[in-house]
């Protein structure tokens, strides 16, 4: 019966990508995953069956593009070998079970093809307004909060880890941060910079400037350090990219260029005497450049995996301890506290080298570097290589606090970096700027 339906295309398979898509952002929250993983699976069941009768082939450009960025995840399969031959006596591999994870990685790699596939080749941007979607009934949770602790007005009832920490001796005039329903400010955060992407990218004229405030609006309230530091290097990086590839000799710098460049430092003065008024500055300081900061478990987890692989043997520095082996460190080596080290360090880069060894993040760094090379050889406007831009950067500098390159989040944006160096979505120059 579902195949008759399939067939007739009486049975709506993009319904369930969609779903998965809006329900994406859940499985960082306080809702339970259980809808996100139903729609997720169901999608790549039912998008497989709609391939298999109407003969759909799946993009070979894509698969290959997938395959590269999945190389180093692969190569900790090989890496658990000598991870295990040479090193069970010091980390327990008993506990290691890398079947999750891999399944995991199977998953929302099948569903970012057929998604493809599924898709109505003339809305190549459909499955990013889902995402957004989703993104947006997260950040009205933000919104939701941020009345809820200054006005008081309407209760927020759900807890998170919203409270500040490390501040040291610093007075401040508030004590808690925006989380939405995200369990905390770096899950939040990540996903308002998303949103300032797609809101580029989906939205034009007051809306597109509505969303943009709204995204940093809520970025701002979170107080998350690392948040800042992303959207402003994915931000810098892209104006200084984007302004090296269309900049020519003869270029003439008009007054119009001059206005934005003012209005933009004006608008940058007067939020920075708003946050220095509230003492916003001053935990955001405190986060940054105390000391102490270096002694978080965070910090020590992120770079004790590169002293402690110099001990390990010459297989495991090349190839990895094997496909989720830092979720066994904590089997040997504890934080400064006596702790066992987390599951992971929450970046990316620590954990694919010690995964997946020197050749392993050699290739990480391959990849970002050929997505980096084929937006600058594209022929698109220079509102669309800005986009790209943002967003690969945004990939690169969210590694450093969130390792969490096995969620759709992070395979919707390698996705739409995959359709910005292919696919000119703004045809017509200049029609969205």
């Amino acid at each position: 019966m579902i195949s008759s339906m399939i067939a007739t295309k009486k049975f709506k398979v993009f319904y369930f990508f969609s779903l998965a898509l809006i329900f994406a952002f859940t499985i960082v929250t306080v809702i339970p995953s259980y809808f996100y993983y139903f729609f997720l699976v169901s999608s790549v069941f039912f998008g497989y069956l709609f391939l298999s009768l109407r003969g759909e082939k799946v993009d070979r450009k894509l698969v290959l593009f997938l395959f590269f960025f999945l190389a180093p995840s692969a190569l900790g399969l090989v890496g658990y070998i000598p991870g295990f031959v040479f090193e069970s006596d010091v980390f327990d591999y008993e506990r290691l079970n890398p079947f999750g994870r891999l399944l995991n990685l199977i998953v929302l790699a099948l569903f970012i093809l057929t998604l493809h596939v599924c898709r109505k080749k003339s809305q190549v941007l459909d499955a990013f307004a889902w995402y957004k979607l989703g993104v947006f009934i997260l950040l009205t949770t933000g919104l939701w909060q941020v009345v809820s602790v200054y006005t008081e007005i309407i209760p927020f009832p759900f807890e998170t880890r919203s409270h500040l920490h490390s501040v040291g001796e610093a007075k401040l005039g508030f004590d808690t941060r925006i989380t939405g329903i995200a369990q905390e400010p770096s899950y939040f955060t990540m996903f308002s910079i998303d949103f300032f992407a797609l809101s580029l990218l989906l939205n034009v004229g007051i809306k597109r400037v509505f969303y943009i405030f709204f995204a940093l609006f809520l970025l701002i309230m979170s107080l998350s350090p690392s948040g800042y530091i992303v959207f402003a290097l994915a931000f810098a990086g892209a104006c200084l990219f984007t302004f090296l590839k269309f900049t020519r000799a003869n270029s003439v710098v008009t007054s119009n260029h001059l206005l934005v460049v003012l209005a933009f430092v004006v608008g940058l003065a007067a939020v920075g005497f708003a946050l220095l008024e509230y003492g916003f500055i001053d935990y955001i300081f405190v986060r940054i450049f105390d000391p102490s900061v270096f002694e978080s478990p965070r910090v020590y987890m992120s770079y004790m995996p590169f002293v402690w692989m110099w001990d390990s043997n010459f297989f495991s520095f090349l190839f990895g301890h094997g496909m989720k082996s830092y979720s066994i460190i904590g089997t040997a080596f504890s934080v400064p506290s006596g702790e066992p080290v987390h599951a992971t360090s929450n970046n990316i880069y620590v954990d694919v080298f010690w995964e997946s060894g020197a050749v392993g993040l050699a290739l990480l760094l391959a990849f970002f570097s050929y997505v980096l090379f084929m937006i600058l050889k594209s022929g698109y406007s220079k509102y669309q290589v800005f986009i790209a831009l943002f967003v690969l950067f945004d990939l690169m500098f969210s590694g450093f606090f969130r390792a969490d390159f096995a969620s759709l989040r992070y395979f919707i944006l390698i996705y739409l970096s995959f359709i910005l160096t292919r696919y000119n979505v703004f045809p017509e120059e200049g029609a969205r700027v």
